[in-house]
């Protein structure tokens, strides 16, 4: 069948505190640099001959602080002044100020805090400012949630929350919602974990654990609602087999690791939240070599709590794939979404996806790649400028999609030009071939369908793209 189409397209943020009887002055402190703080004590008055800078340290001066004009930086840390503060000079400080005796001849500070402390003071809510002892934590801020509040965080289905190191006293953790995100620099600390949790349908869905810790099992598989009623003692969770396309079911008393990085199956028996508790890599990921057996098909999971971009992704693994492709599945329509570099889908956290190899070799998810975006777990997403065309029946739905992009051609084009997942039957499906007959990775258009291709925007109306339907009646 071949079909005719004529166009038709053609901040770096710093909080400043003063002084109410105070000179304001903006210096920006790197807080990103602080290392692990010790304390330096002075055991009488405290007096600067010179500008003086005091770099990962707290400040305890037993008498009093005189600044004598100069200018006293206390990059990382907190200064207590048990006698008076004498002024003449600046003081640039990243944590607390305390002063037991009086504050004399004005002095200039200067505050851009390094740290933030959860105080749960109106709600859960992460992102408001009155649930903090000074206002949301900027991603340069070491973070603290101490133990027994009675307002533990939340980060919200909208909220992308980002810190430097944070340190989880509360024994409860943090709460992350499916569409939410964080975005850790530096490192987890603490006794509590956090919590990922993500709103199902009850239909099949590819999800990932956003972090180490997290094992399947009886339990786990009873707290989250994972359907049970599966052949045998089949429950509905499952790695996937490269070798042979088939699915590994977790045995009724059996059960395992989530392997950061590595997809999986699973189904809940109704509608309902997953959770994972865990602990969460802030560095880069390498999962296990990827598996050039068989197909080469290789279910692979957003290993961050924050989106990441496909494009990113697969440009940094190219050399060991056949394609610049990834494949979701849709639960809504029974079939996988294909998706190309060019798309740079935001792969949402917990989102399992396919990969084909093209050779046995380390798949690595790199630091630099996360974001905060809107949900877009197992959702589809618009790009530019394209044609659908749609195939359907009394239930099912089925789409190709031809993109028009400068620069393509009408042969294969690695990350613009997408087949359909090859591990399934595709017994109803629509697609389309290559228009061109230039050799590629794949080959010609002959033997693949493609579920995404991309053509030139020039000379488009004497193009005949073939179309290929299957169906059975």
């Amino acid at each position: 069948m071949s079909t005719k189409y004529l166009p038709k397209f053609i901040f770096l943020f710093f909080l400043t505190l003063v002084q109410s009887n105070a000179t304001e002055v903006d210096v920006l402190l790197d807080c990103s640099s602080c290392g692990t703080l010790t304390t330096q004590n002075v055991s009488g008055t405290y007096a600067l001959t010179s500008d003086t800078v005091i770099a990962d340290k707290n400040l305890t001066i037993a008498g009093d602080l005189n600044l004598n004009g100069y200018t006293l930086t206390v990059s990382c840390g907190s200064v207590i002044v048990s006698g008076n503060f004498n002024g003449g000079g600046t003081l640039i400080i990243a944590g607390d100020l305390t002063v037991t005796g009086a504050t004399q001849n004005n002095p200039t500070i200067n505050s851009n805090q390094c740290y933030e402390t959860w105080v749960g003071g109106t709600s859960t809510d992460w992102g408001n400012d009155n649930n903090w002892k000074n206002g949301v934590p900027t991603s340069s801020m070491d973070v603290t949630i101490p133990n027994g509040l009675s307002n533990k965080p939340i980060i919200g289905a909208t909220t992308g929350a980002s810190v430097n190191n944070l340190t989880i006293n509360e024994v409860d953790g943090l709460t992350v919602l499916g569409g939410g995100s964080l975005i850790l620099s530096g490192n987890l600390d603490g006794s509590g974990l956090i919590t990922y949790t993500r709103t199902l349908s009850n239909s099949w869905h590819l999800i990932a654990a956003p972090g180490i810790g997290e094992t399947y099992n009886d339990t786990w598989v009873s707290n989250n609602g994972i359907d049970t009623n599966g052949t045998g003692n089949n429950v509905a969770i499952a790695p996937y087999n490269t070798s042979d396309d088939t699915w590994d079911y977790m045995q009724s008393g059996g059960g395992g690791s989530f392997v950061l990085g590595k997809g999986y199956a699973i189904k809940r028996a109704n509608a309902g939240n997953v959770s994972f508790t865990v602990d969460i890599n802030a560095g880069a990921i390498t999962t296990a070599t990827l598996n050039r057996v068989g197909n080469g098909f290789n279910l692979l999971g957003n290993p961050y709590m924050s989106y990441m971009n496909s494009k990113t992704l697969l440009d940094d693994s190219n050399s060991i794939l056949r394609q610049q492709t990834i494949w979701i599945w849709n639960h809504t329509t029974s079939s996988y979404n294909t998706w190309v570099a060019n798309d740079q889908f935001k792969i949402a956290p917990a989102q399992g996806f396919f990969v084909q190899a093209k050779s046995s070799a380390q798949f690595n998810f790199t630091e630099a790649n996360q974001s905060h975006q809107s949900d877009t777990f197992q959702r589809p997403v618009t790009a530019s400028p394209e044609i659908y065309l749609t195939l359907t029946d009394d239930s099912n739905t089925r789409y190709t999609r031809i993109n028009y992009n400068e620069g393509t051609t009408t042969g294969f084009d690695n990350g613009y030009d997408g087949t359909m997942f090859g591990a399934s039957s595709n017994a109803f499906a629509i697609y389309t071939h290559l228009v061109g007959n230039e050799q590629g990775e794949l080959g010609n258009s002959q033997g693949h369908g493609y579920a995404v291709q991309s053509l030139p925007t020039d000379n488009y109306e004497n193009m005949i793209v073939p179309v290929g339907i299957n169906a059975t009646r």
